[in-house]
């Protein structure tokens, strides 16, 4: 990605122009549409997000080296994958993780209430009160970061931003 788009500043690889631009004039439509769709700025993350992902206590670092199991508990759905190599020699068996999707993408998404026994997951977490949900939350992902599980501390602030900004 080396090109950038003159309206918004994107990067783009070269393909990604539009046909009826050129390499002096590049024009993109999958970033801005040429500068006809101009969105506002992001507003500041609240002050404790913003600590999480500046790297420089324990508690951030722990989150930055997990952040895509902080964003798992507190999904509100999940998204399923059998992966079956031996049917499908398009995936690869080295290197980061990765899938083509084909056709449909589906969501697994349950009821709203936990089947009799079993413990509430995703979406079911955010209609039962805080506490409940962020000790499930804590519960759910007990085997993540090495089997130590998820840092309550961070669990806690990311649920109090949640909380006080939604």
């Amino acid at each position: 990605m080396d090109v950038e788009c003159p309206s918004c500043h994107a990067l783009h690889w070269d393909a990604e122009r539009l046909v009826k631009s050129s390499a002096t004039n590049p024009k993109f439509g999958t970033c801005c549409k040429s500068g006809n769709v101009q969105l506002p700025m992001l507003q500041k993350p609240p002050v404790e997000l913003e600590r999480l992902f500046d790297g420089r206590d324990h508690d951030s670092r722990h989150f930055l080296e997990n952040i895509r199991s902080y964003n798992a508990a507190f999904a509100f759905v999940s998204l399923g994958l059998k992966v079956q190599p031996h049917n499908n020699p398009e995936l690869p068996k080295t290197g980061p993780r990765q899938f083509k999707i084909k056709r449909e993408l589906w969501h697994a998404m349950g009821s709203l209430l936990p089947e009799v026994g079993k413990n509430p997951v995703y979406a079911q977490l955010y209609i039962v009160a805080p506490e409940t949900a962020l000790e499930q939350r804590l519960a759910n992902n007990a085997q993540h970061s090495g089997g130590t599980g998820l840092n309550q501390t961070v669990m806690q602030t990311i649920s109090d931003c949640l909380s006080r900004n939604n």
